[in-house]
């Protein structure tokens, strides 16, 4: 049978953080090694590589071991890539896997007891090198190998149970108050391929990669999802059991936090140019029009020209091995006062400001990004936050207050289905009664006739929201007080399962912070108007109350607001 031979990768340095991961294989006593082998070297030919592989100096007394990894491989090849239909794995039946016909053919000088088993770094090596030049659709057959090949053996872990209810059962009989060894049941339960993430991890670049990994595999997810195709159990358990292992790698004890100055790496810049969402690059302002999206990013940071001047920074976490990777990052604005809209924090000018960066009392964070993909479902904004304030306080002790001048992705989705509702033939279950009000009706058919609308407030007031988001005007004035409480209402109100339903609030609340103002016309770009109408809100962060505010909305959902984001209700 063909040797499985490393994968010649195809993709730039950029987009393939393994190019220079070098490790060496066969570090087990199965595997007898000096040499290196380099997963995707440009300058190593396939032919090189057959010979590496085909040249392993492997003992003697595992040469049986060796064929077996090499055939193992280029079965799973054959699978992945589908050239075979062979009986290595049909889809629904697991054949033996590699490690269980190891311990089969007693290839090893004593037993291979469960929880003693290591992945070699042979089959690492042939991984990571199979991994980098495949196609997406081979990556979700490649996850599930992974998944199922090198997951849990349940089998194992019921033969710990019942010899533990066993030893239990026998300490009662002998009235022992030794306590029971749970250590091989805790082993046997960890899934193989965790083996292989964190020895990935601690190689050259080998984080990188990882996450980029795990990029794929939510991205995979995800389509699945919306496709209406099923993800098999094992691979969402695969990508829960990833999360875990990158949480403890990105811990905030691994995080080093960076003032990104229009002096740093312009790699750095570039990324950060890229990954911001919130607030394009270029794109903050109808009216500005900038055409030079540098030029809008040196706005945003310090030049160090004119530290007395200048407003506005921007601060990310990086980890030391990914150091040239803004993993995510805060832009800060120093103002006089909590802002109502997006020209106050980045006006046409900086003539605007009247006064020096040390007479300012406030820090504004009006744009918050996450980089990597991923490292979804990992808490960095949380404590990027946490650390700013304190970075900020450092430098600027005149800084009184917190706050944030905050997207609402989610009310222009939530009002509009709130609006079909009503025009649908939805039960009353369905509606909502308190939408609108008998003045708020008079209002809008003061600025739709009746006739238009079909003698329809929900059909009018969906003609005069639209009509506002195709021309990005500003809400007309007799609407404001209508849409100051349906914001507030929709933020405040709306919760599933005891938490807001706004994804931004949700972040902010659970961080401690509080509602405290909603802002009409604040930001008319495009984006906006889509998401929210142009609207925004500010979540203000009091020192003192964050930790309490924390507790009170993860224990009951209690969400703190000030009196003036009250009144709107």
């Amino acid at each position: 049978m063909a040797h499985l031979q490393p994968q010649k990768c195809s993709t730039s340095p950029s987009s393939s953080p393994l190019l220079h991961f070098n490790h060496t294989i066969a570090q087990q006593r199965s595997f007898h090694s000096n040499n290196k082998i380099s997963l995707n070297q440009n300058t190593t030919t396939t032919s090189d590589q057959e010979k590496r592989t085909n040249n392993l100096p492997i003992s003697e007394n595992h040469s049986e071991l060796s064929e077996l990894v090499r055939n193992y491989f280029q079965d799973v090849k054959s699978f992945i890539g589908g050239e075979s239909k062979s009986d290595f794995w049909d889809g629904s039946v697991k054949i033996p896997t590699l490690l269980s016909q190891i311990e089969q053919r007693k290839a090893l000088s004593q037993p291979l007891l469960a929880h003693n088993i290591k992945i070699p770094d042979v089959i690492v090596s042939e991984l990571c090198s199979l991994y980098v030049a495949l196609s997406m659709e081979e990556k979700e057959k490649y996850f599930q190998v992974m998944a199922l090949e090198f997951g849990v053996n349940e089998e194992n872990v019921w033969r710990e149970m019942d010899r533990l209810k066993s030893q239990k059962l026998q300490r009662e009989a002998e009235k022992s108050e030794e306590l029971l060894d749970f250590q091989h049941l805790r082993r046997v339960m960890v899934p193989l391929y965790e083996q292989f993430f964190d020895h990935l991890i601690k190689q050259p670049n080998g984080m990188q990669f990882v996450v980029s990994m795990r990029r794929d595999l939510l991205t995979i997810i995800s389509t699945n999802r919306k496709n209406g195709k099923p993800n098999l159990p094992q691979v969402l358990n695969m990508d829960h059991n990833l999360q875990l292992v990158l949480s403890s790698w990105f811990s905030l004890a691994f995080l080093r936090l960076e003032e990104l100055t229009w002096n740093s790496p312009i790699a750095m810049l570039e990324k950060v140019m890229n990954g911001e969402r919130v607030h394009k690059f270029g794109d903050i302002d109808p009216n500005i029009n900038l055409s030079d999206r540098w030029q809008d990013l040196k706005r945003r940071v310090s030049t160090g020209q004119d530290l007395v001047y200048e407003r506005r920074r921007l601060f990310c976490f990086v980890h030391p091995n990914m150091s040239s990777e803004p993993l995510i990052f805060v832009q800060v604005a120093y103002l006089d006062q909590i802002p109502g809209g997006m020209s106050q924090v980045l006006p046409k000018s900086d003539t605007y400001f009247t006064s020096t960066v040390s007479q300012a009392n406030t820090a504004v964070f009006y744009s918050i990004n996450a980089t990597q993909h991923g490292l979804r479902g990992i808490e960095l904004g949380n404590f990027l936050i946490k650390r700013v304030v304190k970075e900020v306080l450092r430098n600027n002790p005149n800084i009184k207050q917190f706050c944030t001048l905050s997207p609402i992705p989610g009310l222009a989705k939530w009002l509009f289905t709130k609006i079909e509702m009503h025009l649908s033939q939805a039960t009353d279950k369905f509606r909502d009664p308190s939408l609108l009000k008998q003045e708020d009706i008079d209002t809008i058919f003061s600025l739709v006739s009746p006739a238009e609308a079909n003698n329809n407030p929900y059909e009018a007031l969906k003609m005069i929201l639209s009509n506002q988001q195709q021309q990005q005007a500003p809400l007309p004035y007799q609407l404001r007080p209508l849409m100051l409480r349906l914001a507030t209402k929709y933020l405040y109100k709306e919760k599933r399962r005891d938490k807001v339903i706004d994804s931004v609030a949700n972040f902010h609340i659970r961080n401690g912070a509080r509602m405290y103002r909603v802002n009409l016309d604040a930001d008319l770009s495009k984006l906006r108007l889509k998401e929210s109408f142009g609207i925004m809100i500010n979540y203000e962060y009091v020192l003192a109350d964050i930790e309490p505010n924390n507790q009170a909305y993860i224990l009951d959902g209690t969400v703190k607001a000030s009196e003036q984001f009250l009144t709107n209700i």
